[in-house]
Formats: structure tokens, sequence, C-alpha cells
């Protein structure tokens, strides 16, 4: 599926774009992140990003360290996701 080509360079985004401190485009890649997750059924992933969306709304006070952490959580349950879209693929073949 589309979502399993592009989910991981969306997590390598997200990691660029913090260790630029770009937190306004963080926001905009999870919550791009959030709607594919939820197109794909991963509701985890849908609410993972959107904690991240809301932890970079804080106009400039932000917790990096909670930022850091949410995009970990976000690589760890994108690989799961991901994994699980391919055998569900691989099955359906």
């Amino acid at each position: 599926t589309l979502f399993i080509q592009i989910s991981p360079s969306q997590v390598r985004s997200l990691r660029g774009l913090l260790g630029r401190g770009k937190f306004p485009e963080i926001r905009r890649s999870a919550h791009q992140m959030k709607s594919s997750a939820a197109n794909v059924g991963a509701l985890k992933l849908a609410r993972l990003c959107a904690e991240l969306e809301e932890a970079t709304e804080r106009n400039g006070d932000f917790d990096e360290a909670a930022i850091v952490r949410l995009i970990a959580c976000i690589e760890d349950e994108s690989t799961r996701v991901c994994v699980a879209l391919s055998q569900e693929t691989s099955k359906a073949a």
C-alpha cells in the first residue's frame, strides 16, 4: 500500500525537523500522518500523531523531551503497522 511506501520517510522527516527545531513543520507532518494512519485503520498511530500535533501547537512553549518520546513511539508504531499491512497484503495476493 501507499502507506507502507511513505511512512518510513515521514518518520525520518519528523526526526530531521526536530533536529532543526522546525515545530510548525512537525505539526503539519503529524497532521498528515494522522490522516494517513486513520485511513488504513491504524488508530493507535493516528492517536500518537494527534498527540504530537497538539504538543507542537504551544506557541513556542514546547516540551522537547515529550516530543522526542512521541516521535519514538510513532516510529515504533509505524513500523508495527507497516509489518501488519505487509502481512495482510501478502495474504490477499
